[in-house]
């Protein structure tokens, strides 16, 4: 986890915060102090430093704000003058908790994670993301990872869904054999990709981006006589 500060200081007009690379760093935990005046605070992010937009996220203060699958970068944006901080923890988590929630939900419609708070759900999203990561690496992805697919985000869940399930009890020989069954396929997944080559679709990694001028063609003049 990385604590980063988006902005820090007294405001008189609207405006916008300097751009943060979340280094691969995916999910957030945001907090908004406000010492001075009303500002109205948002997120904004962008995949390349270049073209901005707004994640949605209006920031209350005083209170922690999630966000799962961020762009790789982000910086405040406000209207109003005001004097406030804006904090981001960030972490490489892959997948969110309402997305373990939803594997367990597929086996009962109580959900046997409903319960769960999402601070434990993370720990166990961080090690699927870890393991994930570790197949990603030796796949000879460059790391970090700025953005993954839905098979990834699919993957983590199923990975950190049976980590949970461990943790609050259950048959692995009963109905929830299903859990097992979908961890047994994450887990052959991550080795398909760190052993096979299979390529994750949406994956970008720190690779940089090259072209190669493209194709040619060669033609032989016609013979003459």
């Amino acid at each position: 986890m990385t604590t980063r500060t988006l902005h820090t200081g007294a405001e008189v007009a609207s405006g916008v915060g300097a751009s943060v690379d979340t280094a691969g760093e995916l999910a957030s935990v945001l907090l908004l102090a406000v010492s001075s005046g009303s500002p109205v605070v948002t997120l904004e992010g962008s995949p390349d430093d270049v073209t901005w937009s707004s994640t949605g996220l209006a920031l209350v203060p005083d209170e922690t704000t999630r966000r799962y699958a961020l762009p790789r970068y982000l910086r405040a944006a406000w209207t109003g003058a005001g004097t406030f901080t804006l904090t981001a923890e960030t972490r490489a988590l892959f997948c969110s908790p309402e997305d373990v929630r939803a594997c367990a939900r597929a086996l009962d419609d109580d959900g046997p994670l409903g319960s769960a708070s999402d601070a434990a759900l993370e720990e166990h999203i961080d090690a699927a993301s870890a393991e994930i990561l570790s197949a990603f690496q030796t796949a000879q992805f460059k790391l970090p990872v700025y953005a993954v697919g839905s098979d990834t985000r699919r993957k983590c869940a199923d990975i950190a869904c049976l980590y949970a399930m461990r943790s609050v009890g259950f048959n692995p020989d009963g109905e929830t054999n299903l859990f097992v069954k979908a961890y047994d396929d994450a887990v052959a997944w991550t080795r398909r990709i760190a052993r096979e080559g299979l390529r994750p679709v949406g994956v970008v990694d720190a690779t940089p981006a090259t072209y190669d001028g493209g194709a040619s063609l060669a033609f032989r003049p016609r013979a003459t006589r």
